[in-house]
């Protein structure tokens, strides 16, 4: 990683150098570089904190907790969930509390999919048709062509 992130810097200062010496397209490379650099040391320390928390997740260790979300009907626990909510998202005593917005949304985001899937497939037609009548008016233009050697306005 250092090598790396050493190989950046010492590219960003080359081009440095030639932008300096009139090379203009330099210039954009001059801060590119050290650019580059960053992306590496942010992944490398993101790459890190993950071994960590793997970890720490081995050996046992708690690790930091998320906030608990309630989860809606249907969906399942990530394990080690909260010891109030089921698998499945419902309430620990088997009573799923259907909430009425939220299958009102359900059904919204239903008929746009619906919907959009009939608009898909009228359009991939519309689509199939046109590239058929380019097909067959590029067959036509072929047929039409003069006789090799001669230019179209010589023809008799």
């Amino acid at each position: 990683m250092v090598a790396i992130v050493a190989g950046f810097l010492a590219l960003g200062w080359w081009q440095l150098r030639r932008a300096q010496g009139g090379n203009a397209l330099s210039w954009g490379y001059t801060f590119e570089w050290p650019l580059f650099a960053g992306f590496v040391v942010v992944f490398w320390i993101k790459a890190m904190r993950d071994e960590w928390r793997e970890a720490q997740a081995r050996e046992g260790a708690p690790t930091p907790a998320e906030p608990s979300v309630p989860l809606p009907a249907g969906l399942r626990a990530a394990p080690g969930a909260p010891a109030g909510e089921a698998q499945d998202g419902s309430a620990p005593d088997g009573s799923a509390d259907e909430d009425e917005e939220l299958a009102a949304y359900n059904a919204y985001l239903s008929r746009l999919n619906a919907e959009a899937s009939r608009t898909g497939a009228r359009l991939a037609g519309r689509a199939a048709r046109r590239q058929a009548a380019i097909w067959a008016g590029r067959a036509g233009r072929e047929a039409q062509q003069p006789a090799a050697g001669r230019p179209p306005h010589m023809e008799v």
